[in-house]
């Protein structure tokens, strides 16, 4: 395979004037080796993309709406947005509820629980959400919010067990001091991603000291915590030649912009200490993207990118009067990495899909406002705010962005380089 090319002696021999038995015989070999075929090197270029989602809630009106009469079951809710999701090489999103067994949650509410399960304030979700979001194709799911512990320690370990019984990754939340030291490094069809995710707080709930481990949490951004994220970052970096992805959990709820305060520096010394992709989270609103260019201490640069919040994926928080704030509107983030040989990978572009919550009778669904079913439509989807999402909306993502992204139907897309 490749281009091969053919490498002339330098010295043509005259078979017909010289006698064989007076051709030294090293000469011979050399006039064969200049004959052989030569292949030249060829660069092997891997390409795979990242897609990644905001919170995963299970409010109260979504658990009516799973339950059947006889069990629960979600996988409705993904049905529209599963295709995109298995197209990628991996796909990532926030688990913003436990899966703490019937009858665990912390705050008994009449109006927000429902058998043994319930919503906000204190999320606790049937099994069977894991293995719903597996099948629509997720890989990994960041587990440190402002709700790993609605359930207690105990469901915060049950939780694991039900990922891991269904074979889905996790990082943010652990079982052991051991599994909170290890970073988790991901090999994406050759190509590695260090993962890590960091909370702000939790709701007020806390650890003993010897469970501190437990949650990577910022103590409501405490400089000593938020140093030793920071550290975690540095060895990440040291730890993989691919890339880094910090997915955080920070910032104030409903707020269209980043918060001047937190989020920007806290990203910003994200980035210094070896980030390279940054997944934000907990505003419940979409923040724009926006891309920075570091230099190396080899002199080198490198293209890091950071949405600030992906907003919802699925919830049952809505928009009632059409101005915002925008909780019922998320996106499908992508990131496209390539690598050259052993070269350090690069982000080579970004884009973004736009998704709306569609309520019915029986589901409440994520809907990629771009290519909206038919079926959908009939059973009275919001035109007005699918026409939001697809303009205002992804305009207000690019604020941080100079150049105008391509539109290739169904994502719109920023080339890097």
């Amino acid at each position: 395979m490749g281009n091969r090319k053919v490498v002339e002696p330098k010295e043509p021999i005259n078979q017909a004037s010289t006698n064989s038995e007076e051709v030294p015989v090293n000469a011979s070999q050399e006039a064969i080796q200049q004959e052989e075929i030569q292949v030249e090197a060829i660069s092997e270029t891997k390409r795979i993309s990242l897609l990644s989602v905001g919170d995963i809630m299970m409010h109260v009106y979504q658990l009516r709406r799973g339950y059947n009469g006889a069990s629960f079951d979600f996988s409705e809710a993904f049905r529209y947005v599963a295709p995109i999701i298995q197209a990628g090489d991996f796909a990532v999103g926030n688990l913003e509820t436990t899966f703490g067994g019937v009858g665990t949650h912390r705050v008994k509410n009449e109006k927000t629980g429902y058998r043994g399960y319930s919503g906000y304030p204190t999320f606790n979700t049937p099994d069977v959400l894991a293995q719903n979001i597996k099948d629509a194709g997720f890989d990994l799911v960041s587990t440190a919010n402002n709700h790993s512990l609605d359930t207690g320690t105990k469901g915060l370990l049950r939780t694991l067990e039900v990922l891991n019984q269904n074979e889905i990754d996790h990082i943010g939340t652990y079982a052991s001091q051991e599994d909170e030291g290890t970073i988790k490094i991901i090999d994406i069809d050759g190509i590695e991603f260090a993962m890590i995710s960091y909370t702000y707080g939790m709701n007020g709930f806390t650890l003993k000291e010897d469970e501190d481990y437990m949650v990577n949490h910022l103590n409501m951004y405490d400089e000593t915590y938020v140093d030793e994220m920071l550290e975690k970052v540095t060895l990440a970096k040291k730890t993989t030649d691919g890339l880094v992805v910090v997915m955080l959990h920070y910032g104030n709820e409903y707020k269209a912009l980043p918060d001047e305060n937190y989020q920007k520096p806290i990203v910003n010394r994200l980035f210094e200490a070896g980030a390279d992709i940054i997944l934000g989270g907990h505003p419940h609103v979409l923040q724009p993207v926006a891309l920075k260019e570091m230099v190396e201490e080899d002199g080198s640069t490198r293209v890091g990118v950071v949405i600030y919040s992906l907003g919802n994926f699925i919830s049952s928080q809505r928009n009632v009067d059409g101005r915002g704030p925008h909780k019922d509107i998320g996106l499908i983030f992508e990131v496209v990495v390539e690598q050259v040989d052993n070269q350090r990978p690069e982000i080579v572009e970004v884009a973004y899909t736009p998704t709306y919550t569609h309520w019915s009778e029986k589901v409440i669904s994520v809907v990629p406002t771009f290519d909206v079913p038919d079926d959908l439509i009939l059973k009275g989807t919001d035109s007005h705010r699918i026409s939001y999402a697809n303009t205002t909306m992804m305009d207000h993502m690019k604020h941080y962005m100079e150049d105008e992204p391509t539109f290739d139907g169904l994502f719109y897309r920023f080339q890097i380089k």
